[in-house]
């Protein structure tokens, strides 16, 4: 009886200790990816499409840039 006692005291601390590493703490450095917004900038004969998170020219999307317009 002893022994079941300590081995499901033993499960138990595992199974706590696991759940409070599972937390995520966001980093408060870094701002909420749902508020990404993007826009175009169309002067001086140049279009291209820019981010508030700083990325100008979006990669994947092709044509990311035109010149001259």
């Amino acid at each position: 009886m002893k022994r079941y006692t300590f081995f499901f005291a033993g499960v138990l601390i595992l199974m706590i200790s696991s759940e409070v590493r599972a937390q995520r703490v966001p980093d408060p450095n870094k701002g909420d990816p749902n508020l990404t917004q993007w826009g175009i900038m169309d002067g001086n004969r140049v279009r291209t499409l820019y981010a508030n998170y700083g990325e100008i020219a979006r990669w994947p999307d092709q044509p990311s840039g035109e010149w001259p317009k």
